[in-house]
C-alpha cells in the first residue's frame, strides 16, 4: 500500500502533546453483487472503472466525525478518507466474499464527554454519496505481491508499483534501526486506511465473521417460560366465546437497523478490542459490516482516573428453581463508592447460561480515587446476581359470577410461593472477585471465571447502645437478608460468573492517614506475655499523652491450644515496635505488610472504649468446640457468638498465610457476644496476662 501526499491531518509522534487518546478501528465488510469465488492468482491486475461503491460515516468523539469512501473491485477495494486513501485486497470465506481493512485516529478525549457519547456508524450504497476525491478516482494498475512467511491471505498489502532497490534497501535499514527506538502508542500514520497488520485485530475479526456466518445458519431463537399469574392459571383451557376476549394480532415495531457502540463501553474496554452492536433489521440491499475498536492512552494522562466493570456471561443457573419462584428476569448489581449500577434484565430462558453483556465506567476524582481502591483490601469486589420476581395473585370468587370457583370462596388454596414481597426485585446469590491488587498500583486488571455464592445472613444494626445480655447475643433481633432461595440451591447449581474489573489512568493523591494490620499466632506463653504487655504499654502511653492515633486495637485470644494476635494502628505509628518486636521470637507466625495501606480500622469503636485492646481467654478448647456439632445447629449458640466462632476458626485453619478480608474478620459486636457466651469474665489487674498456652 502506497499513500498520497502528507496529509495536515495525519499526527507524528513529535506533533502530538501527551494529552492525545489513538483509536484503531477495523472493518470488515461484505461485498454483494460481484461474482469472484476465488482469490486472484495474478500479481498485476489492471482495474477498470469500480463495480459498487458505498461511504461510511461515524464520529467517534464530539467534533470528530470521519467519511471513508469505499470503491470495490473483485479481487482489491480503494478507501478513501479526506485526501488519504489506501488499497486492501478481497477475501472469500465460505460462500461470502469479504474486505477488511483498518484506520487510526488521535485526539483529545475527556472522560465524561466520552462516557455520555454513543458511535454510530453509517452505511450509504451506491456511488451518489461517495466524496469529490472518490468520484474523480482514477486507477490504472495495482500489484498483489507474493505473501511473507506469517501473512495471511486475507490481510495481504496491496501495492502501486512494484519496489524499487531504493525503496527496499531504505526499508530494510529503517527495520533494524526501528527495533532499537522506544515505542510509542503515537507511532505510525493516523486518518489514512490500510491493511490490517494488528495479529488482534485480525484474530478478532475472522472469529466475529465467522460467528456471523455460523449464526445465519443456526438462527434458533431460545423459548422463554412466561411467568403466569395464579387468576391466569386457574382459567387457562377455559374457553370464551366472546370475540372481545380473543387475544388480538397486533404487529411489531420493528427498530431502525444501526452500528452503534457506547462511549461507557469503549472506556470499560480499556486494553480490549470491542465490537459495535447491532439492533434491527438490515436491509437486504445493505451489506454486511463488523466494527471493532481498540484504544491507547485512554483515560489520558491529564484525565480523570477510572474503574470499569466487565459482566459476560451467568453459567449454570437453575432454571427449574427460578421457574417455580416466578423469577422471569436476571440482571447485575455493584456498588463502587457512592455509585450503584443495575445492568440490563434479561429473560430467562431454556438456556442454563444467560449473556448479560453489561460494560460500565466510572470515572474517580482526585480526591478519592485513593479512598476507593484502597477499599478492595478490605472486602472483595462482589456483583449480586438479581431477579425479578412476576406478580401472584390468588382468584376471588364473584358471588353472581360465572367463572369458575365463583360461588365457592376458599376453593382455590393459596400458593406455596405466594409472598407479600412478589413483584419485586430480589437478590439471588452474589459473586465475590479478589480485587485487592488493584489498591496497590494505578493500572490493573482482574479477570476471570468467578463462583457464585449464596448471600450471607446477618443482623441488623441497632439504633441504639447495647443494655443487656439479649441485645449483645441479638436475641429477637431481625435477619438480613431473607434468602429468596436456599443456599443449598445455590451452592448445587456451581454457578459461575465471567467478569472483569479494572483500574486505569493516573496516578492518584495519596492518602493523608492509612493504617497497617498485623496479624500472629503462637504456643509459646513467655513470647505471647511479652507481645501483651508492649501493646498494653504502648496504649498507656497514648491515652496519657491523649493521642489516640497511636492506639492499638484489636484483640489477643487464648484458645488453650494456641494464641491469636490481632493488632492494628495507624502507618508509621506505633504498630512498626509491635511488628520488630514479634521479629525476636522465631517460634511466633506472623503476617505483616507495610504495602497493604487500608483507608480504616476495622475496630473503630474501641477508641472510644474503656478497653481498646480485648483479652480474651476462653473457657473451653476452640477445636474442642468447632468438633462439636451442636454449635453448627442454630439455637445452641446466639447467632453473633457462631459467627464469631467459626470466623476465628477459619483464620487458625488458615494458619495466616494470607491477609484476610475484614468481611473475614469478627465484628466488634461478635466479639463482645463471644466473650460473654464463651470466655473467662475479665478480672482487673489480671486480664492482662495469657497462661493457657503451654510452652
Amino acid at each position: 500500500m502506497k499513500k498520497s501526499a502528507p496529509s495536515k491531518n495525519t499526527l507524528v509522534a513529535a506533533e502530538v502533546t501527551s494529552c492525545k487518546s489513538t483509536f484503531m478501528l477495523t472493518f470488515a465488510v461484505q461485498i454483494i453483487g460481484i461474482d469472484a469465488w476465488q482469490d486472484s492468482g495474478e500479481e498485476q491486475l489492471s482495474l477498470g472503472p469500480y463495480q459498487q461503491a458505498m461511504k461510511l460515516q461515524y464520529q467517534l468523539y464530539p467534533g470528530q466525525s470521519f467519511e471513508l469512501d469505499i470503491l470495490i473491485w473483485p479481487h482489491v477495494a480503494k478507501i478513501w478518507c479526506g485526501s488519504q486513501y489506501g488499497y486492501i485486497r478481497t477475501w472469500q470465506f465460505l460462500e461470502e466474499r469479504w474486505l477488511t481493512f483498518s484506520i487510526r485516529h488521535a485526539f483529545p478525549v475527556r472522560v465524561h464527554n466520552m462516557i455520555n457519547h454513543i458511535v454510530t456508524v453509517t452505511c450509504t450504497m451506491g456511488s451518489g454519496s461517495l466524496g469529490a476525491n472518490a468520484k474523480n478516482d482514477k486507477n490504472s494498475e495495482v500489484l498483489l505481491p507474493p505473501l511473507k512467511f506469517g501473512e495471511r491471505r486475507y490481510f495481504g498489502p496491496v501495492l502501486e508499483a512494484e519496489e524499487t532497490n531504493e525503496q527496499f534497501i531504505q526499508k530494510t535499514l529503517w527495520n533494524r534501526v526501528q527495533e532499537h527506538i522506544p515505542a510509542s502508542y503515537l507511532d505510525g500514520i493516523f486518518d489514512t486506511p490500510f491493511y490490517t497488520t494488528d495479529v488482534r485485530h485480525q484474530d478478532t475479526i475472522l472469529s466475529e465473521v465467522q460467528e456471523s456466518i455460523l449464526s445465519k445458519c443456526h438462527a434458533v431463537e431460545d423459548e422463554t417460560f412466561p411467568a403466569e399469574s395464579e387468576d391466569i392459571l386457574i382459567n387457562k383451557g377455559k374457553d370464551t366465546k366472546n370475540p372481545k376476549d380473543k387475544k388480538k394480532v397486533v404487529e411489531e415495531h420493528k427498530e431502525k437497523f444501526a452500528i452503534f457502540l457506547s462511549g461507557d463501553n469503549i472506556l470499560a474496554g480499556a486494553g480490549r478490542i470491542v465490537a459495535f452492536e447491532t439492533i434491527g433489521e438490515r436491509p437486504l440491499e445493505q451489506s454486511s459490516i463488523i466494527v471493532i475498536i481498540s484504544s491507547n492512552n485512554l483515560p489520558a494522562e491529564d484525565d480523570l482516573p477510572i474503574i470499569f466493570v466487565n459482566v459476560e456471561t451467568l453459567h449454570d443457573i437453575p432454571i427449574q428453581e427460578l421457574k417455580k419462584l416466578r423469577i422471569s428476569q436476571i440482571f447485575t448489581r455493584w456498588k463502587i463508592g457512592e455509585q450503584k449500577h443495575d445492568s440490563m434484565k434479561q429473560n430467562v430462558k431454556l438456556s442454563n447460561n444467560i449473556q448479560i453483556n453489561d460494560h460500565h465506567t466510572v470515572p474517580l476524582q482526585y480526591s478519592n480515587a485513593s479512598e476507593i481502591t484502597a477499599f478492595f483490601l478490605d472486602n472483595p469486589f462482589e456483583i449480586q446476581i438479581c431477579g425479578h420476581q412476576s406478580k401472584s395473585t390468588q382468584h376471588n370468587g364473584s358471588l353472581f359470577g360465572n367463572n369458575k370457583n365463583d360461588l365457592n370462596f376458599g376453593y382455590a388454596l393459596p400458593s406455596k410461593t405466594h409472598n407479600p414481597r412478589l413483584d419485586e426485585e430480589v437478590v439471588i446469590a452474589v459473586t465475590k472477585i479478589d480485587a485487592s491488587s488493584l489498591a496497590k498500583q494505578t493500572n490493573g486488571f482482574v479477570r476471570g471465571e468467578f463462583c457464585v455464592y449464596p448471600l450471607k445472613s446477618s443482623l441488623v444494626d441497632k439504633d441504639r447502645k447495647d443494655n443487656c445480655t439479649n441485645d449483645v447475643n441479638g436475641i429477637k433481633q431481625p435477619i438480613e437478608p431473607d434468602a429468596i432461595i436456599q443456599p443449598s440451591v445455590i451452592l448445587k447449581a456451581q454457578m459461575t460468573l465471567d467478569a472483569s474489573i479494572g483500574v486505569v489512568g493516573c496516578r492518584p493523591h495519596r492518602l493523608t492517614r492509612r493504617y497497617l494490620r498485623f496479624y500472629c499466632c503462637a504456643r509459646d506463653s513467655q513470647a505471647s506475655n511479652s507481645l501483651l504487655q508492649k501493646i498494653l504499654e504502648i496504649n498507656r502511653n497514648a491515652v496519657a499523652s491523649e493521642d489516640i492515633n497511636d492506639l492499638l486495637t484489636g484483640f489477643a485470644l487464648d484458645t488453650i491450644d494456641e494464641i491469636v494476635f490481632y493488632v492494628e494502628g495507624q502507618k508509621d505509628g506505633p504498630i512498626l515496635i509491635v511488628a520488630t518486636l514479634s521479629e525476636s521470637y522465631p517460634e511466633m507466625s506472623s503476617l505483616y505488610s507495610c504495602s497493604d495501606l487500608h483507608v480504616d480500622r476495622i475496630y473503630t469503636d474501641m477508641l472510644s472504649s474503656d478497653t481498646p485492646f480485648y483479652v480474651l481467654k476462653m473457657l473451653v478448647p476452640l477445636n474442642t468446640l468447632l468438633a462439636c456439632p451442636q454449635v453448627y445447629v442454630k439455637p445452641s449458640l446466639p447467632l453473633p457468638t457462631k459467627s464469631a466462632l467459626l470466623k476465628i476458626g477459619r483464620l487458625m485453619a488458615s494458619k495466616f498465610n494470607i491477609a484476610p478480608y475484614k468481611s473475614e474478620m469478627p465484628t466488634n459486636e461478635e466479639l463482645n457476644s463471644f466473650r460473654l457466651e464463651l470466655c473467662v469474665p475479665s478480672r482487673p489487674h489480671e486480664d492482662n496476662l495469657i497462661s493457657g498456652a503451654r510452652n
